[in-house]
């Protein structure tokens, strides 16, 4: 009984993972979408199957960090880390921005990399903060993809699975959002050319 019930739970959860990512796909795909609600709709979706799970996705430009999609995170928090610094013990997005690696704190209060940020971030409660670095195809860091929980804890096979391969599928959507944009503004650079 214990065997099958386990397979049952992680065939809904393998199920609704799939939906998830099909759904971004197909959403992306079409045209006129806001990118922000693409990302916003996909991480709700995210932490809808991780109790306690908050989610981030923030743009890495000119060494800073912005926010592009944080659904359920308070937005007083949202707008502190707005425009940080990325850098070596800068939160666990800085540093992964920084390092291009995945940064695992399981313990706000006492990791390193918070150090400079423990005062900031305590009064919301955040307790754990796991950030994913989403590399593009030329090798830069173009945004972070973040789970915070109000607990100190490791990730499940389950949120290492989910943080690595929703990483993967963002960067995807992002580098298509990202030539479509390229796309658009030189055609918009074309016609102000041509017109004037």
């Amino acid at each position: 009984i214990v065997i099958n019930t386990r397979d049952i739970t992680e065939s809904y959860y393998s199920n609704r993972l799939e939906k998830l990512e099909r759904d971004i796909f197909e959403k992306s795909a079409l045209t006129g979408i806001d990118f922000h609600i693409i990302a916003t709709n996909y991480l709700k979706d995210i932490e809808a199957l991780h109790e306690g799970m908050l989610c981030s996705l923030l743009w890495v430009k000119n060494n800073k960090i912005h926010n592009l999609a944080s659904p359920n995170l308070p937005s007083d928090y949202v707008n502190l880390i707005e425009g940080l610094e990325i850098g070596d013990n800068r939160g666990s997005c800085g540093t992964a921005a920084y390092t291009k690696q995945q940064v695992i704190v399981t313990d706000i209060e006492t990791d390193i990399r918070w150090a400079d940020f423990k005062d900031l971030v305590q009064p919301f409660g955040f307790k754990a903060c796991w950030s994913m670095p989403i590399i593009d195809s030329r090798n830069e860091v173009i945004a972070t993809f973040a789970m915070y929980y109000k607990e100190s804890k490791s990730p499940s096979s389950h949120e290492h699975f989910v943080i690595n391969r929703s990483a993967q599928i963002l960067r995807i959507i992002l580098e298509n959002y990202r030539q479509v944009e390229e796309i658009k503004n030189a055609n918009e650079r074309f016609q102000y050319a041509t017109n004037a």
